[in-house]
């Protein structure tokens, strides 16, 4: 079932965020328009997947949407990459 696929989804190790974000969006695209979550929910599923110490980041700095959780996590991953880390 897609939406306990969308639930139980974790980003992987070897697994770069955008990778990750594409794979989310995959299978929310494959959700029946009637039966996918509210945005909300595809936030607080979002946050979840991620490693502990991004989504306690994340969840600190309070993003409205899906998109603004999603920019988030891009920007400090590419910011980690330049640095070095």
């Amino acid at each position: 079932d897609l939406l306990v696929q969308l639930v139980q989804m974790k980003k992987e190790t070897s697994e770069s965020m955008r990778d990750f974000i594409a794979r989310y969006d995959r299978v929310i695209r494959r959700i029946p328009e009637d039966v996918v979550p509210p945005e909300n929910n595809l936030k607080r599923f979002f946050i979840s997947a991620l490693p502990s110490e991004v989504g306690f980041f994340l969840r600190r700095a309070q993003p409205r949407t899906l998109r603004e959780a999603k920019d988030y996590v891009i920007e400090t991953d590419d910011d980690l990459i330049l640095s070095g880390k």
